[in-house]
């Protein structure tokens, strides 16, 4: 019998990581990037007073910090719902956001916002 609790204990932990990791943004697309010039959506990596840092859980810009609400992974893209919320006042929701996001061949983020949602 205690084999049996540890294996459902051991069982419902996985499934529980298995769900916390899927509301996580691709660990290639972490750090500092700044949205380059003549190009909507394209950002090259870098700090910059106008860029945006990701992290595994969401990601931040001079306005606002926004959390991963709900992911899909697409063949060539990774979609994320975000909830956003104003820098200086965590409690003041921003409108929500959706993004495909993905890494081009000149090793850029390519971030554009869909009406396309993850969990639809």
């Amino acid at each position: 019998m205690r084999t049996l609790f540890a294996a459902a204990l051991i069982a419902a932990a996985s499934f529980t990581a298995a769900i916390a990791h899927d509301l996580q943004i691709p660990d290639v697309l972490y750090g500092d990037w700044c949205p380059l010039k003549n190009k909507q959506d394209v950002y090259r990596r870098g700090k910059c007073a106008d860029g945006i840092h990701i992290n595994p859980n969401g990601y931040s810009h001079q306005t606002g910090i926004c959390r991963v609400a709900a992911t899909f992974e697409g063949p060539k893209a990774f979609l994320a719902n975000f909830e956003c919320f104003a820098k200086n006042d965590k409690n003041m929701e921003i409108e929500p956001i959706n993004f495909w996001m993905r890494i081009n061949a000149r090793n850029q983020l390519e971030m554009w916002a869909t009406a396309t949602s993850a969990v639809e």
